[in-house]
């Protein structure tokens, strides 16, 4: 996943960032998302690149969820969860609706366990 932030204000006081941030592919623009402000102290600031990398380390992943959660899912992408036995004929044009993870976790398929 792709993720852009905004910063829009450091409050020097503080050793705080006012930013926003979002998916590079949302739907929505970048400054329609609510301003978040973080605390500096435990990130890299080596150079902008390690500053901007540690940031989106630090928050982006639990701001991104949380955005997908709250926001409104558009009506062509309503979605079903896959069941049953697997019948092309029956997916075709359906949209459904999959958990993605960063690790390899798959369902173990066993038809019978002797113990």
């Amino acid at each position: 996943m792709k993720v852009i932030i905004k910063i829009l204000e450091y409050l020097s006081e503080r050793d705080a960032v006012v930013l926003r941030t979002c998916r590079l592919n949302s739907h929505k623009s970048i400054d329609e998302y609510p301003e978040k402000v973080v605390d500096c102290y435990d990130l890299n600031k080596n150079d902008t690149e390690d500053f901007i990398q540690s940031l989106v380390h630090k928050i982006s992943s639990h701001l991104i969820d949380e955005q997908d959660e709250n926001e409104g899912i558009l009506d062509e992408n309503a979605s079903i969860k896959p069941t049953g036995e697997l019948d092309f004929e029956k997916i075709v044009g359906k949209v459904f609706q999959v958990r993605h993870t960063t690790r390899r976790i798959n369902h173990l398929k066993m038809r019978r366990i002797e113990l």
